[in-house]
């Protein structure tokens, strides 16, 4: 997946968080059904007035998942051969005060490799990795797309390198070093 689709004709947008996409597909080659059809995120929009010292401006909140890969913790982890990471989520965070705007984008998702993590009874179950042949590539794929719709990244881990993280920890600063 790409991100944004111009071939999309219902509404112009990100066909990554349209969660209901595959519902609508039937119904956006009649132009009649257009009206009936209501592209579905699944998130947050928050819009506040706050005030700090004295001045008065509006904090804007929105957050969007990718229904890419999605599922909860320890089920679905890491990415696939197209570099979509699991439980990927974009954040806006917007101020507007005076006339100005500024802007800033939060992406998180699962750590982008091949691995794996099945619950069990323990408190944080055991990691297994697989194609370990391809993980850089992977890793590059998702990395890629990332620069190319939100431009230059920094990555913050918040993986243990110790314990049952620690290899994952390790493959993720081994395979970030080389590139």
């Amino acid at each position: 997946s790409s991100g944004i689709n111009a071939e999309w004709p219902l509404r112009p947008g990100d066909e990554r968080f349209v969660w209901n996409k595959y519902l609508l597909k039937d119904l956006e080659c009649d132009r009649d059904l257009h009206g009936y059809c209501l592209p579905i995120a699944y998130g947050v929009l928050s819009i506040t007035t706050c005030s700090l010292n004295g001045k008065t401006f509006e904090y804007v909140l929105v957050s969007r998942r990718n229904w890419h890969r999605m599922g909860v913790r320890y089920f679905v982890r890491g990415a696939d051969d197209t570099g979509d990471v699991a439980n990927f989520v974009e954040t806006e965070q917007i101020v507007r005060c005076d006339g100005n705007i500024a802007s800033h984008v939060n992406t998180r998702g699962s750590i982008p490799l091949y691995w794996s993590q099945r619950s069990d009874i323990t408190y944080k179950p055991y990691i297994t990795f697989h194609s370990q042949n391809k993980q850089k590539e992977v890793f590059m794929k998702h990395m890629e797309r990332q620069v190319a719709l939100y431009g230059p990244n920094t990555m913050v881990s918040l993986i243990d390198d110790k314990g049952k993280e620690k290899d994952i920890c390790r493959s993720l600063t081994y395979i970030a070093g080389i590139i």
